[in-house]
């Protein structure tokens, strides 16, 4: 789910337990690393990627509501536009019953993913499709299930999260601050901005290192093949 781009680890750990990485799965395009799933695509892999990702390269589409057989589990598609437009999170179920979520950037620990990183005149927009998706979707999913996100704390795509990596606090009100049975609870701009994210991005300036990492994972090309090393050693 979600791979980084050094598949040594990946294959190394499936080695070790006699099991073969048989699919990979992308929930949304990535700004903040370049995936890995064309590198495991390499050795044998299925690549499931968001149909609004507009991959160049051979991978197969994944709607929203699309079931994806695991033999015995099932990886459930959900959308939830906000940290990008095409984004999906997946809910791992044993036949009706919920196992696990792997939330992208959706939900974080106990925060989102930032919505400014595409361009500004998208940022209010996204902001307020996340806070669709934290109430409409992940929700009314139980308040003990297993969540796991994407990013974490280091991350410019994170804004507000915590150190931990993973946690099983679910998604009700009393575990996650941003979702709220209330119908007058409006998104917070600010909190889904870099303004309280670690680290500032521009995302106005063209040929900047979002949009290259962002470019790279669309094309499945080398990082440095696009840009100069020079131009991000500052």
């Amino acid at each position: 789910m979600d791979p980084r781009r050094d598949r040594s680890a990946y294959l190394a750990t499936a080695e070790s337990l006699g099991w073969t990485i048989s699919a990979t799965v992308e929930t949304h395009l990535h700004a903040d690393f370049i995936s890995g799933g064309r590198e495991l695509q390499a050795v044998g892999s299925i690549l499931y990627a968001p149909r609004g990702a507009d991959l160049v390269f051979d991978h197969r589409l994944v709607d929203s509501g699309e079931d994806v057989d695991l033999g015995g589990l099932t990886l459930s598609a959900l959308a939830t536009p906000g940290h990008t437009p095409e984004h999906l999170a997946y809910l791992l179920s044993d036949d009706s019953t919920p196992l696990a979520l792997f939330s992208g950037g959706s939900l974080l620990v106990g925060a989102v993913a930032r919505t400014d990183l595409i361009a500004p005149d998208q940022t209010e927009d996204l902001a307020r499709r996340l806070f669709r998706s934290l109430r409409e979707v992940l929700h009314p999913l139980p308040d003990d299930l297993n969540v796991y996100p994407t990013h974490g704390a280091g991350s410019f795509c994170t804004a507000g999260v915590t150190g931990d990596r993973g946690h099983n606090s679910g998604c009700g009100d009393g575990h996650q601050p941003l979702i709220s049975r209330s119908p007058t609870r409006k998104p917070s701009l600010h909190f889904c901005s870099g303004a309280s994210g670690p680290i500032p991005v521009t995302t106005t300036t063209s040929g900047n290192a979002t949009d290259s990492v962002r470019w790279c994972t669309v094309t499945g090309r080398p990082f440095w093949s696009r840009w100069n090393r020079s131009t991000f050693v500052d």
